[in-house]
């Protein structure tokens, strides 16, 4: 890759995670109450996505009957923040489907579940989801491989209750905690809002990373770093490391940040922005691509200015995304019986009686 545009992504795709598998870049972002959930992008370039599918195509993996948007708020339920990891030949992605509507300090806000699968590339590959119990949100995986395999979950706890990141060691076939009741790791850096954290195992170090500042115009990411998975963190001098570079650039509200190398060496983060239109963000919060350095045994650095083409080399900039969402060729291709296109939505559960496709047209039925 000599340069990309950003957003990478455009549009309503907020909290992307991103992992390289086989020279294939998968990555996933936030759905909230939308049918099917959690979409899944490919590239190979980080230039050209192709939306592949999504992680929830069947209410059986997850119902989003009950997800609402709070009445007098900006806050939406449904599905936040997922994480996508690869281990030893299979896919997981990791989410919480959130009820606004309960108290704050109500567990039951926040449901929590596994998916996996082999294929990703599979219509309905992903399995039903194995759910965890973690009073908090945004959760991560997270494979300590120095220390036989162990998995931990790392999440946020809701601010409004007691802000923080906390994490367990999880049974991954039964979604129960193997090392009792969630411990908080780390408090972030004294900016609010602590969340979205990633941990990663590089130079004999683990990293934390977070988001902090709320989703707003203060929004960033910050890591951390310990000798132990449980801690005590050090916080990294250069925090924040992903943020807006003025109040007045072009893309506002960049955080909530996943980290990943090419096969050439380059680090990236992905991160959510917003284009700044002023009054408001029309466009939401999309995903944008910054390129970094991480040397061994040092700070990941991602000191770009975000920016619409940011170039790697003197080259001209690439084409601006493909992503591959033609809906209505979808629908020429579809005979009776075929599943609703990956890449159109509907809020909350379908009602398969409503609708059929036959002879390449759609039909809908009150």
């Amino acid at each position: 890759m000599k340069s990309f545009r950003n957003p990478i992504i455009p549009g309503f795709h907020p909290d992307p995670s991103c992992i390289l598998v086989d020279g294939v870049y998968y990555l996933v972002t936030s759905s909230f109450l939308y049918f099917p959930g959690i979409p899944i992008y490919t590239s190979r370039d980080l230039v050209q996505w192709t939306q592949i599918g999504n992680v929830i195509t069947r209410p059986s993996q997850l119902s989003l009957a009950k997800c609402t948007i709070r009445q007098g708020t900006k806050n939406c339920g449904g599905v936040w923040a997922p994480t996508i990891r690869y281990h030893k030949g299979t896919f997981y992605v990791v989410a919480t489907c959130v009820f606004p509507d309960k108290e704050f300090a109500d567990h039951s806000r926040w449901e929590n579940h596994i998916w996996s699968t082999k294929d990703p590339q599979a219509r309905d590959a992903w399995s039903d989801g194995v759910r965890f119990d973690f009073p908090g949100y945004d959760t991560s995986l997270f494979w300590d491989e120095d220390d036989g395999d162990r998995m931990y979950i790392q999440g946020a706890l809701y601010w409004r209750v007691k802000e923080g990141i906390a994490q367990f060691e999880i049974d991954l076939e039964t979604g129960a905690s193997l090392s009792g009741q969630p411990k908080p790791i780390w408090s972030g850096t004294g900016r609010p809002i602590p969340e979205a954290p990633h941990m990663y195992h590089k130079d004999g170090w683990y990293y934390l990373l977070v988001a902090e500042g709320g989703t707003e115009l203060d929004h960033c990411a910050t890591i951390a770093r310990s000798r132990s998975v449980w801690g005590p963190f050090e916080e990294c001098p250069d925090n924040p490391i992903v943020h807006a570079a003025s109040k007045d650039a072009y893309f506002q509200t960049i955080g909530h940040a996943d980290i990943f190398q090419s096969p050439e060496g380059q680090w990236f983060a992905v991160a959510l922005a917003t284009r700044d239109g002023r009054i408001n963000f029309p466009m939401g919060r999309e995903t944008v691509l910054i390129p970094g350095q991480w040397e061994p045994g040092s700070w990941p650095a991602f000191t770009a200015r975000v920016e619409s083409v940011m170039n790697t080399s003197a080259d001209p900039p690439l084409p601006l995304p493909s992503i591959n969402e033609n809906i209505l060729e979808n629908f020429g291709r579809s005979e009776a019986g075929t599943l609703w296109p990956h890449n159109l939505l509907r809020l909350r559960n379908p009602d398969e009686q409503a609708y059929q496709f036959a002879d390449g047209e759609l039909y809908l039925w009150p």
